[in-house]
């Protein structure tokens, strides 16, 4: 005997399948259980949105994402954290356990091995990829990323950068597709940013630095990588790769938004942290009255800590670029 669903046409399934994997993957691996009918029309979009944490799981997507047919591999949105996530603030334990046992697979799986299936999972999902999320305690050696993204529209990097220019790689990626990117979480940063930025997303059009301490030089860098004439009476008491290269962003920005760090609570109104925080805001507002595209943000109230990138991911960001 034969069910009404039956009866219902497979495409209306697939609607529903797309609307239902929006989360971290795991409804897409309940699908899989429900039944072998289930599991064959949900293939092309079980996978549409993912989440991979720890290196254990990087080295296991890597392989998963090689040994899944090309038209059954339309990951969409994906985000990828090298070390554990935070996501009870209630269950400590859990966290320092999942630390811990990332911590071993550092040392089992070598982080060699790790970078590699990182880079291999960039380019399988490449070709259908929209939005990624990266989150690292560990410095990268790229401003973006080390792989192309033809399709990639919005991304997020919640990781601090190379002290130096000189050990970064990745020169060639192109994101031609990139609209809005979100920097998240440095504490310092070098001429490449800006360079990679203009040559890497020439058609950007929404910006977000979000640092986790207030910069004293980011407004000085800011107002000549966006092209505002330098004023007469202006001293620059900071000398910065930017002014010496001349490095514009992309003309295709309409919004820029950068946040000074946090408000830290019993913290000195005298202390070098609240100093270096007065120079960015007024420094940022002087941007801002030059240029309307600039948007200062009210000082974040938590630290941005990587390991509760995916939290943001899944149910918020610092910076909603659709609700502003």
């Amino acid at each position: 005997m034969f069910s009404p669903i039956d009866k219902v046409p497979t495409e209306i399934f697939m609607e529903i399948f797309k609307a239902a994997c929006t989360d971290d993957g795991a409804t897409g691996r309940s699908l899989s259980l429900v039944s072998h009918f289930v599991n064959e029309a949900s293939k092309g979009v079980k996978l549409q949105s993912l989440a991979i944490v720890g290196l254990r799981q990087i080295m296991t997507a890597a392989v998963m994402l090689e040994n899944t047919p090309p038209e059954f591999r339309r990951v969409k949105h994906l985000f990828l954290s090298g070390g554990p996530q935070h996501e009870d603030p209630n269950d400590r334990q859990e966290f320092l356990r999942d630390r811990t046992n990332n911590a071993g697979a550092s040392g089992a799986a070598h982080f060699d091995g790790a970078c590699k299936a990182f880079c291999r999972i960039l380019e399988f999902t490449a070709p259908t990829l929209l939005s990624f999320y990266l989150a690292s305690e560990v410095s990268r050696n790229c401003t973006l990323l080390p792989v192309s993204m033809p399709a990639l529209v919005e991304l997020t990097v919640h990781c601090p950068f190379p002290s130096t220019p000189w050990d970064y790689y990745g020169e060639g990626s192109d994101f031609h597709s990139l609209r809005r990117l979100r920097i998240i979480g440095p504490n310092d940063y070098n001429e490449k940013v800006f360079q990679d930025i203009s040559e890497q997303a020439p058609y950007l059009t929404h910006l977000a630095f979000i640092p986790k301490c207030p910069s004293r030089v980011l407004h000085l860098d800011l107002e000549i990588a966006l092209g505002i004439p330098r004023r007469r009476n202006r001293r620059h008491l900071f000398p910065t790769f930017v002014y010496a290269k001349r490095v514009t962003l992309p003309s295709t920005l309409t919004h820029v938004y950068v946040q000074p760090g946090v408000n830290v609570p019993g913290v000195n109104t005298h202390s070098s942290f609240e100093d270096s925080a007065r120079i960015m805001i007024n420094g940022i507002k002087a941007v801002a009255k030059l240029d309307k595209r600039v948007i200062l943000l009210k000082p974040g109230t938590t630290l941005l800590n990587e390991d509760r990138a995916k939290v943001d991911w899944l149910y918020g960001r610092p910076v909603d670029f659709d609700a502003n």
